[in-house]
């Protein structure tokens, strides 16, 4: 038996989650059967592992932690389609499954960005993908045209997101210093840029984005180091006006700049 109780790692980010009712909405947003695979990162003390195990057909959480990681095989010994399994998904070995799967995850904050690029990346992509970040950032993430930023942008290039519902500091142990907000987004059928043109395009939407306040000849000029004629031409075939400052341009707006510049 583990007799000593884990606790939380400051360098990891862990802000166990704690609150059953956050859980189950956490949970239900994946929209689970009894068939599916279910990748959870970040299990923790394993609040949200012990529902998953109940609603789908098989668990895969992944644990840095090998601490957490004898506790959660201890204490889910009677759940038989768990596997507990001690790796980083930041590393560059890690695999997601090869078959449909889902993912529900509790993250450590600081994460977020490489996460939701791994995931969104990924071959093949969840069908559905359930995260608890930082309020700001899902909010940032789904706001709408002409609040756009790089990971709205970057996100709906792959999927719809959806705020499901905002969770108080009281929810985790420790409790963090942000409000937190459970995101869901639902993977489209097929990403709107082909897959060998994913890294260029998302370079592309971080070159526009490198000077966010100013107006996009400025900000995309800047960020591709193009001069003033180049980045004003771009923009009169694109047919988009180079006072709009980058956060109005709707995605299709910014696939249609980036297909000019490319031909250019």
């Amino acid at each position: 038996m583990t007799d000593i109780e884990p606790r939380p790692i400051k360098r990891l980010g862990q802000n166990w989650l704690r609150d059953p009712y956050v859980v189950e909405k956490m949970v239900a947003a994946a929209e689970l059967k009894t068939t599916d695979t279910v990748v959870e990162i970040g299990p923790g003390m394993g609040a949200i592992t012990r529902l998953l195990a109940r609603e789908a057909g098989q668990v895969l959480a992944y644990e840095i932690d090998p601490n957490l990681v004898a506790k959660l095989r201890e204490e889910l010994h009677w759940a038989g389609n768990v596997e507990i399994i001690n790796k980083n998904i930041l590393a560059q070995d890690f695999e997601l499954p090869r078959q449909t799967y889902k993912v529900v995850a509790s993250l450590p904050y600081y994460i977020t960005s490489p996460i939701l690029e791994i995931l969104l990346t990924a071959d093949p992509i969840a069908s559905v993908i359930v995260l608890m970040v930082q309020r700001e950032v899902a909010e940032k993430i789904t706001a709408p045209i002409p609040d756009g930023s790089y990971l709205s942008n970057f996100v709906s290039l792959f999927g719809e997101p959806e705020i499901i519902s905002t969770v108080s500091p009281a929810s985790f142990f420790p409790r963090p210093q942000v409000e937190s907000a459970i995101l869901r987004i639902k993977t489209l059928p097929v990403p709107l840029v082909p897959k060998e043109e994913i890294g260029q395009v998302t370079a592309f939407l971080h070159a526009g984005f490198s000077d966010p306040r100013k107006q996009i000849h400025n900000s995309l000029g800047n960020g591709l180091h193009l001069s003033p004629q180049q980045t004003k031409t771009i923009l009169q075939v694109a047919n988009i006006a180079s006072e709009r400052r980058p956060e109005t341009l709707s995605i299709q707006e910014w696939l249609k700049l980036y297909d000019v510049t490319k031909k250019a």
